[in-house]
């Protein structure tokens, strides 16, 4: 019969067994807000600031549902500009959205554009800040004229204002 290592040496034995085994923590890394921050530190408005934006519909509750991005007022054919650099997700149609930009700008980062009234790019293409890629429009679920604005990370949606160049007077 073989001998037995007592459970005490066993214990031992299979603690500092693995724990040599377990590999080396790398570098730290900057944390996800911070990354985010990084990441969205050159993104402008998507539509001309020169006038003023008229924000129609703020992000956040609205009554029993969630407004997941920003209605900003504007007139239909009023070029609508990439937020940041990225490549086209999406271009097309989206159900309530009507005719919709999503761009990806890397790191979990996308944005969206929606109830255009015509899009000027393709599924696949890189984008450049501030590069037109839609127009105004009253497509899909729409009263009126504007553009819908969202912002989203790892496909959770953030509140735009608190991403963007302050706005003058707000």
């Amino acid at each position: 019969m073989a001998p037995r290592l007592p459970r005490a040496a066993l214990l031992l034995l299979l603690v500092f067994g693995v724990a040599g085994c377990v590999p080396r923590q790398p570098a730290a890394r900057p944390s996800p807000p911070q990354q985010l921050a990084e990441r969205l530190s050159g993104f402008i408005w998507p539509l001309p600031i020169a006038g003023t934006i008229s924000l129609t519909s703020t992000y956040g509750a609205r009554g029993r549902s969630h407004h997941d991005g920003l209605d900003l007022s504007g007139r239909t054919g009023e070029i609508i500009y990439a937020a940041g650099d990225g490549r086209v997700l999406f271009s097309g149609w989206r159900g309530d959205y009507g005719q919709t930009i999503i761009l990806d700008h890397g790191g979990g980062v996308t944005s969206l554009y929606a109830h255009a009234s015509a899009l000027f790019v393709r599924s696949g293409e890189p984008i450049a800040r501030g590069q037109p890629i839609a127009a105004v429009g009253v497509t899909g679920n729409a009263t009126g004229s504007h553009l819908h604005f969202e912002i989203r990370w790892a496909g959770y949606p953030l509140d735009p204002t608190l991403l963007l160049p302050r706005l003058r007077g707000r």
